[in-house]
Formats: structure tokens, C-alpha cells, sequence
């Protein structure tokens, strides 16, 4: 290909900006696979404790790495980066924890495009193995939030907030940002202002919700109304259906 060169860095394939591009650069390319590249720092936003990552953090590398390769195809046939979102997540096994020091590598493999819709297959390793694989599914768009689902207001989305100190890290502020926990209904409702951090590099000046920040909510209510530390096996299935954006309120229910 004319144009850019391998590896190429993050920044210039996709819409993401720092904290919330986790990625590093994108080191191989074909028409249908893409293979990213990372290395896991202090003050990373999905720090969980002092030397591991939550879990939810590899469904979001193994995005960007699709992200990235969709990226590098679209720079080099002239095109600009673009954006869209995370739809679904199917089949996806969490094997091990990611840790400080992990240089990491996801693995995108394209398996079926429908109009703006796209499947992809793949997995996120490093040193000691295979850390997850599975299936994720993504609303593809030209611009970087499609236009029919763009918030009803852009009062809220106006600025991003800089987190509040000791809030940086994205399950410590996830935790801050319930509102209330119903032992007896089995629900807990949350409010992302504009300073959550989650918002911020994802994506500037169009901030939505990480959709892994909605499963790592379930997986703290589960956590909260059983009184247990959990750890995640699999999704079977997930679906996101519409992206969440500063000031959204949300009610987390669960079985």
C-alpha cells in the first residue's frame, strides 16, 4: 500500500485520544486482520488495584485493535478515519488478568460486514498466553457518532470535566458514580456526569460511554448485591443499543 507504514501508531487510525486510546500502534495488516500492539503503564484507567487491569479492559483492546485496522484502510484508500461503536459482544472468554508490564497483543479478524454493520473474531495475548477471545460486533459510520443517534442536547457534551482527585481510574469512578443500590429489587442507578473519566478521549468534542463500562457496572452491581469479589469467565451475549453520553442516568437490574 501507498501511504502510511507499519507499524503505525494509534493515534493516526483511530478516533480515540488519550487516556482512552489503549492501544499503541498497529503493527500488521491484511484486508481482513489487523494485529495491535500495547504495553500496560502506571495510572492506566482500568487499573483495578496496584498491578492488575479489570478484566473488561480486553474486550476494549480487542475493539481498537478493529478499530485500528479499519482505520488504516480507510487512510490508505484515501478516506478519513471515521467512527461508530462497539454493538455487541458474543461468546467472549476471559482466560487470565492483564497485568502491569504485559506487552499485549489483540488480534482482529474481520468475519462478516453488513452494510454499517461488522463482525469480527479475535484475541488479546501476551507473554504468559492467551488472555481472551470471542466475537464483538460494531456500528460502523463516516462521522464519528451517526447522525440519528447523536444526544438530544449538546449542553452536556459542551466540555468534559476533569476527573475529581483519586477518580481517575475508570472502576474506582465507576463505583463513586452509583446513586443508589436496591438490596430487595436487585438494581443500583448510576449518573456519568462530564467528569467521569471515561469520557475523556472517547471521543473529543463527541464523548459517549465506553460500552464496556456498562458491563463492568453489571459486574459491580452482581458483586455489591451478593456481597462477593467476582471475576468475569464469559459473556454469552451482550448488546448495546443505542451510546451513552454525559449526564445519562442509568438503572443496572440483574437476576
Amino acid at each position: 500500500m501507498d501511504g502510511l507504514r507499519l507499524p503505525c501508531a494509534a493515534v493516526d487510525l483511530v478516533p480515540h485520544r488519550a487516556p482512552m486510546c489503549l492501544i499503541d500502534t498497529l503493527d500488521s495488516f491484511t484486508e481482513d486482520e489487523g494485529r495491535a500492539m500495547c504495553t500496560v503503564r502506571p495510572g492506566h484507567p482500568f487499573a483495578a488495584g496496584e498491578t492488575v487491569l479489570d478484566q473488561v479492559v480486553l474486550i476494549e483492546l480487542l475493539a481498537q485493535a478493529a478499530a485500528a485496522h479499519e482505520g488504516f484502510a480507510r487512510r490508505n484508500g484515501g478516506g478519513s478515519v471515521g467512527g461508530g461503536f462497539l454493538a455487541g459482544v458474543r461468546s467472549f472468554r476471559f482466560l487470565d488478568t492483564p497485568r502491569l508490564g504485559d506487552s499485549i497483543r489483540s488480534v482482529a479478524t474481520r468475519d462478516l460486514a453488513l452494510g454499517s454493520l461488522q463482525k469480527i473474531r479475535g484475541s488479546v495475548e501476551c507473554q504468559r498466553g492467551v488472555l481472551a477471545d470471542g466475537e464483538l460486533m460494531f456500528y460502523l459510520s463516516d462521522d464519528p457518532i451517526p447522525g440519528e443517534m447523536q444526544p438530544p442536547s449538546t449542553e452536556a457534551v459542551s466540555s468534559i470535566d476533569e476527573p475529581p482527585p483519586g477518580l481517575s481510574e475508570i472502576p474506582a469512578a465507576l463505583a463513586a458514580a452509583r446513586t443508589e443500590l436496591d438490596m430487595d429489587e436487585r438494581c443500583a442507578c448510576y449518573r456519568f456526569d462530564a467528569s467521569f473519566p471515561a469520557f475523556r478521549g472517547h471521543f473529543p468534542g463527541h464523548p459517549i460511554l465506553p460500552a464496556v463500562v456498562s458491563v463492568l457496572a453489571a459486574k459491580q452491581v452482581i458483586a455489591a448485591l451478593s456481597g462477593r469479589r467476582l471475576e468475569l469467565d464469559s459473556i454469552k451475549s451482550a448488546k448495546f443499543t443505542r451510546p451513552l453520553f454525559p449526564g445519562s442516568e442509568v438503572t443496572v437490574c440483574c437476576e
